[in-house]
């Protein structure tokens, strides 16, 4: 007797301990302070705050350099994951974050909102933003100055490069891809010099070699030429990185294949949505199940996985889709994981 309420005493802490750590655990993902984590202590580099949860440690980011990040993991994770990414807020910028969110959805979203940028803002003004938008901060810490060099604007960027960003030559695509949006974007200018602040590598790249390669950037006008363009520079592939197919359907649940075309790795979790069509709004179905494993499992690259989706509902005849996100890992390593951009997919069906 004894033993089986030892053993029902440790399942309930674990679970407790699962469901604390799954709930600060997208917390972190989504830039916010944890729920059931203690704070610790306070530093002096802007404000950024520690705190301790059960098997866990928890660091809010608010440096003076304008890094606002959350990053989740072992205890002995320390203050220095506050200093290898910037994380600044868009709140402040002419273009609203849930706006931004786009471009975490689709190719087509992306395209929009960057097209929706140059027609806006395609100042120098936008240079914030517009690093943003290109998610500069996986690189490291970066800062950038805007100036005239002979005749030209240049865009000078020093950064910190992340740890396991890929040989030479993935860096020279991946420097020459982030420049030919930058100089599309912002008429002022015309060179983006790359400075590599651990070595001071530098890397000029210039409008006039981007325009032999893709055409005159400048004349981009139409977001249909700015998809092509986007393509092109490989700024994002036409067939989306993950697709998800429904194989088995009924009123209780579904069977999905999901399949990652990419040389990625994602981060997912057992969590799920379910949204029905209401006047061509769609609305989350209430009732879907909860999940205290949210997290933990890795899409690998080219890996096809099949998984059972249960709608602890009976749904009714209608339109729906099935909503579900996958996390791009940019580096991993024992104290903490570095993630990306954010995929979101939608499958519709009918009951």
């Amino acid at each position: 007797m004894k033993k089986k309420k030892l053993f029902i005493a440790i399942i309930i802490i674990i679970i407790i301990i699962i469901t604390f750590v799954t709930t600060d655990y997208y917390r972190a993902k989504k830039n916010k302070t944890p729920f059931y984590a203690i704070k610790i202590g306070q530093y002096k580099d802007g404000g950024s705050k520690e705190y301790i949860g059960l098997g866990y440690k928890f660091i809010k980011c608010n440096t003076l350099n304008g890094n606002k990040s959350s990053h989740i993991g072992f205890y002995n994770m320390n203050i220095d994951v506050c200093k290898e990414s910037t994380d600044s807020s868009l709140e402040n910028q002419p273009v609203l974050l849930d706006e931004y969110k786009i471009i975490k959805q689709e190719s087509k979203g992306t395209a929009d909102y960057l097209f929706n940028l140059k027609t806006s803002y395609s100042d120098s003004s936008n240079v914030d933003t517009i690093l943003k938008v290109l998610q500069l901060d996986f690189y490291g810490n970066y800062s950038y100055s805007f100036k005239k060099v002979n005749d030209s604007y240049r865009l000078i960027i020093n950064y910190n490069r992340i740890e396991g960003w890929g040989n030479i030559l993935d860096q020279e695509k991946e420097l020459q891809k982030k420049s030919g949006v930058i100089l599309t974007l912002i008429e002022d200018a015309n060179e983006v010099e790359w400075v590599n602040n651990e070595d001071n590598e530098r890397k000029l790249i210039t409008i006039t070699e981007l325009n032999k390669k893709y055409g005159n950037l400048k004349d981009i006008s139409s977001l249909e030429q700015l998809n092509k363009l986007l393509v092109k520079l490989d700024y994002y592939k036409e067939t989306e990185p993950i697709t998800i197919t429904m194989t088995k359907l009924t009123s209780e649940g579904a069977e999905i294949e999901i399949k990652n075309n990419s040389k990625d790795k994602f981060n997912y979790g057992e969590l799920f949505i379910v949204e029905y069509k209401d006047n061509d709004k769609w609305i989350p179905v209430k009732g879907m199940p909860q999940y205290f494993n949210m997290f933990g499992y890795t899409l690998l690259e080219n890996e096809n996985i099949t998984k059972k989706c249960s709608w602890n509902t009976s749904l009714s005849k209608g339109e729906y889709r099935l909503v579900k996100d996958f996390t791009k890992i940019i580096s991993s390593t024992e104290e903490s994981t570095t993630y990306g951009e954010e995929h979101i997919i939608y499958v519709e069906f009918t009951i």
